[in-house]
């Protein structure tokens, strides 16, 4: 478990264990001191709890706010601000008496809405995860006649996974930047607004449903067509447009394929979608993007995404990550915890406004054939 401020201090880690006991070499080894809180509040470092299933409780979270959160909280002045989800786990009696003893107000999120209200899951999490990776994969090939990872080497591997994100980036810009991409601090309500999709009109939801029922119900099939011979020189392609043709009983090997005009032709509807060239105008909070992505030790591995602006500061965009949902490239839906910043040059297109379906997923008017994720 991780908390951070908005003034970019991450309090150090609460690691809970999968076990009935607890061994003094799992605790050996976490993260304490810089660049976590380094005051004496939290001089201490990592703390380390266990339960049966693994997961925070109602017991383990009353201990992390009685000791990692209110000891940090009680130093600072003025009333402070707990943000929390919806989890039955933070609904403990102790707890909340004590916050209104210290001044402390405990704020729950609404329900399914921390992938755009909470500050962790919006800027904080996608760098530990990829951090997370690169320190699981190190130390995988360093120890490859292991099946898992030894719960005592699991507090130093937390330890240099949150080294790792201030070697590639900075913990405490991270943590700011998802205090201002929520609009919580500073207070912006618009920041939220625009990125809570537009609604849709019922009728059309009706109208789309009642199609769709139609067409199971009386579900259409393909006529018999009598075939047809064509007679073609042996090595010579054929083309759709002999399917114009009259049709003929007799074989005539002297016939000649006749190509039809493309202008004459209906022309098929260009599925290249309508691209935008980013600037000052349309590079706003909550455009639709095509970003150009890098991954791979040697940043080899190139990957075209779709991803919706949360935040602008200077020349760095913080933006979220959609993910197709059907071959053709052309719905997508919004993935969870997967905000990362661009710059200006990895931002290849703007694209144009989507539509919402009924699912609250985005449905682009033609398909993204550019997209190549991974």
């Amino acid at each position: 478990m991780v908390c951070g401020s908005a003034d970019g201090i991450l309090l150090p880690p609460y690691i809970v264990y999968k076990s009935g006991s607890l061994w003094e070499s799992w605790t050996i080894g976490g993260p304490r001191g810089s660049p976590w809180c380094s005051d004496p509040c939290c001089s201490k470092g990592s703390r380390f709890n266990c339960t049966s299933h693994g997961w925070i409780d109602t017991n383990t979270f009353k201990d992390w706010f009685f000791t990692t959160f209110l000891p940090h909280a009680k130093r600072l002045t003025g009333r402070k601000i707990l943000i929390g989800d919806n989890l039955a786990s933070h609904f403990n009696s102790d707890v909340i008496k004590e916050c209104e003893d210290s001044q402390i107000d405990f704020v729950c999120l609404p329900k399914y809405s921390t992938h755009l209200t909470q500050p962790l899951d919006v800027c904080f999490f996608r760098p530990l995860k990829q951090a997370w990776r690169y320190t699981l994969n190190k130390w995988k090939n360093n120890n490859t006649r292991l099946n898992g990872i030894p719960k005592s080497t699991f507090p130093s591997l937390v330890r240099e996974c949150l080294e790792r994100i201030n070697d590639v980036g900075c913990i405490s810009d991270n943590l700011k930047s998802g205090f201002r991409a929520t609009g919580i601090y500073p207070t912006d309500t618009h920041v939220i607004l625009q990125k809570v999709p537009r609604e849709t009109n019922p009728d059309d939801i009706n109208d789309t449903v009642t199609n769709y029922l139609k067409g199971q119900r009386f579900e259409k099939t393909d006529k018999y067509v009598r075939r047809k011979k064509i007679n073609v020189a042996p090595g010579q392609s054929v083309t759709s447009a002999l399917l114009g043709r009259p049709d003929s009983d007799e074989d005539s090997p002297d016939d000649v394929i006749q190509y039809a005009d493309s202008e004459s032709e209906n022309e098929i509807e260009n599925t290249v979608p309508e691209y935008e060239k980013p600037n000052d105008t349309n590079l706003k909070i909550g455009s639709f993007l095509l970003v150009n992505t890098s991954s791979g030790t040697r940043k080899k591995s190139k990957y075209v995404y779709v991803a919706i602006i949360q935040d602008i500061s200077e020349n760095n965009y913080t933006v979220n990550g959609l993910k197709s949902i059907d071959n053709t490239k052309q719905t997508f839906k919004l993935q969870m915890n997967d905000a990362f910043l661009v710059g200006i040059k990895d931002i290849l297109a703007v694209l144009k406004m989507p539509s919402l379906t009924d699912k609250h997923h985005y449905k682009f008017s033609r398909p993204l054939t550019d997209v190549r994720e991974f």
